[in-house]
């Protein structure tokens, strides 16, 4: 495509590529996670609605990502986890009784499931792992800031810079979903291989002509 990919172009040539989005191999997303990402980018629903939809696409992504690469989303191997996961039990069942929990609180930190998830990478990790993995440049501040827009959406239906009323870089929810969104089609064309210029519109009001290596 010969010039910078503006938003609505963006959306085209993601949709135009879908089959190479479905069949590949690192990722293998399905149509259920495009057809998210271009509902996320339709101007009909609310604001918050769209930062959300936003926000499930790049969970719906790490989550394909993860699938693909076996074991990316564990901080030891799942063997070695299961080596010691009896005893790693015993230790915090000992130390939670030294703080006089009950039986019930203690049952509730140390479930199966509950430890398991202390081998799990967090979120924001498997963000980083997956930009490395894709050759897109970050920037740890950015990466940070998404997650914080994230989780306001997902746990408060509000945006972050609507939560923290002047305590964000937005000036207000339009920039902060054009900061998300800017950040999700950046990984989408790294992933079916795009390079080339595409306009930056993370401030809206100061777009900007960029180039994915």
């Amino acid at each position: 495509m010969k010039g910078a990919i503006k938003p609505y172009q963006s959306r085209a040539y993601l949709a135009e590529n879908l089959n190479y989005l479905i069949r590949g191999e690192e990722f293998n997303l399905d149509k259920g996670t495009i057809d998210a990402y271009l509902d996320a980018r339709t101007m009909q629903d609310f604001l918050e609605l769209r930062g959300l939809k936003v926000a499930i696409v790049l969970e719906m992504i790490v989550n394909s990502f993860s699938n693909n690469n076996k074991g990316i989303d564990n901080i030891i191997s799942e063997d070695m986890y299961n080596s010691i996961a009896e005893e790693l039990k015993i230790c915090f069942k000992n130390k939670l009784e030294d703080f006089n929990l009950n039986s019930n609180e203690i049952q509730a930190f140390t479930g199966k499931n509950k430890l398991k998830q202390l081998n799990r990478r967090s979120f924001i990790s498997l963000i980083k792992k997956l930009f490395k993995y894709i050759k897109l440049n970050f920037d740890y501040k950015e990466i940070n800031l998404f997650k914080k827009s994230r989780n306001h959406l997902v746990h408060q239906g509000k945006f972050y810079s609507q939560v923290n009323f002047g305590g964000t870089p937005f000036s207000d929810p339009t920039e902060e979903y054009f900061f998300m969104i800017n950040m999700l089609d950046k990984i989408l064309l790294k992933i079916i291989g795009y390079r080339g210029e595409y306009i930056d519109w993370s401030t809206p009001a100061n777009p900007k002509k960029c180039y994915l290596e």
